[in-house]
């Protein structure tokens, strides 16, 4: 989608969540709502406590390796798509190759955005956008 300048921008008309609001995900549930693929720990493992922005920040990320290197963060050869999920779900981490792609690249923003834990990723909106350098 584009902006009002006619700049792209990331829309997601996906799965919303009031954070203030009761869940409808049931608390015992194995994982939690959303694209397996693309989530993060904390909505894998369904542990409501720890899932706020921060778990788009991990999607996001997600995207834009994929998008770059062609392989999701914490994807090893040869790993199915069950065993990549559960890599994700058991907070493996991302992978050394990804790593040094994603600094070589330039990109190291990406590596913090995908860490296991929520709180290891960026804090606010504003610490991600500078550490991209974006106004």
């Amino acid at each position: 989608m584009l902006d009002a300048n006619g700049a792209p921008v990331i829309d997601d008309f996906g799965l919303v969540r009031d954070l203030e609001a009761p869940s409808l995900t049931q608390s015992w549930a194995i994982r939690g709502p959303g694209t397996p693929f693309y989530a993060p720990p904390e909505q894998l493992n369904n542990e409501k406590d720890l899932i706020d922005w921060r778990a788009d920040q991990f999607s996001l990320a997600v995207a834009i390796t994929l998008i770059t290197f062609g392989a999701h963060p914490y994807e090893k050869q040869g790993m199915s798509i069950a065993e990549l999920v559960e890599a994700v779900a058991t907070r493996s981490g991302p992978t050394d190759k990804f790593i040094a792609a994603a600094q070589g690249a330039h990109l190291a923003p990406l590596v913090k955005m995908v860490a296991p834990w929520p709180v290891s990723r960026y804090r606010t909106p504003a610490l991600l956008t500078a550490a991209w350098g974006t106004p």
